[in-house]
């Protein structure tokens, strides 16, 4: 089937589908939710005095960095990447995007300069944007952060999917360079988060999961 038969923008659709997770609207509230305000007074998060748009009574907006913290990897000099795969490989943003050349390290690293499976990072130089990490234990170069975050109040791939809505917003906003533009880590600290209770987070995310699934199925059909 053609393309240019049918107006489909499947881009469009997701970040239709993005912007209304994140006002409240893609499932409905549930009464029965622990509202999130009692999720500020556990754990200590911070209300945001921005506030882009409305969400619903049992959201709030808080600042993102105070219940998530964004770890730079390491800085390396040359003659720290190695050619020897015997060593643990060094994540650089060109291998999240475009590279499908490694390097690797021998170095012994603090253990926040490592990632593994599932955890959450975000590439903040020439490329931007998260990414749920899947390819084994790496160290990370110093473009790219590792999220860690309070998972008692804030769901993983909610998390995912709010970086994913502001990727666009943030690289026009809040960039900074000449020769190799990047996003700053206080800038992505102070970022108005719209926080739902944490069982709706999870809703929302599933429900995008399942709606971005379709969007692939229609794509694939459409080629």
């Amino acid at each position: 089937m053609k393309t240019n038969s049918l107006d489909f923008d499947a881009q469009a659709l997701r970040e239709k589908i993005l912007d209304l997770a994140m006002r409240g609207k893609l499932v409905p509230q549930d009464p029965n939710d622990e509202p999130a305000s009692v999720l500020l007074e556990k754990d200590n998060l911070k209300n945001s005095d921005e506030k882009p748009h409305d969400i619903p009574a049992s959201w709030k907006w808080i600042i993102l960095g105070s219940g998530v913290n964004f770890y730079n990897g390491r800085a390396y000099k040359k003659n720290e990447l190695l050619n020897d795969d015997k060593f643990t490989p060094v994540l650089r943003v060109g291998n999240l995007f475009t590279n499908s050349s490694w390097y690797y390290s021998d170095l012994k690293l603090d253990p926040n300069k490592y990632i593994d499976n599932g955890d959450l990072i975000y590439a903040w130089s020439a490329s931007f944007g998260p990414k749920i990490w899947n390819g084994g234990c790496v160290i990370f170069h110093y473009h790219i952060w590792k999220l860690k975050y309070d998972n008692t109040a804030i769901d993983k791939n909610f998390l995912y999917y709010f970086l994913l809505d502001k990727r666009n917003v943030v690289g026009e906003t809040d960039l900074h360079g000449s020769t190799m533009k990047h996003i700053t880590k206080t800038n992505m600290e102070h970022l108005p988060f719209p926080l739902p209770p944490l069982s709706e987070q999870s809703r929302i995310a599933a429900k995008i999961a399942q709606l971005f699934a379709l969007l692939r199925k229609v794509e694939s059909l459409l080629k």
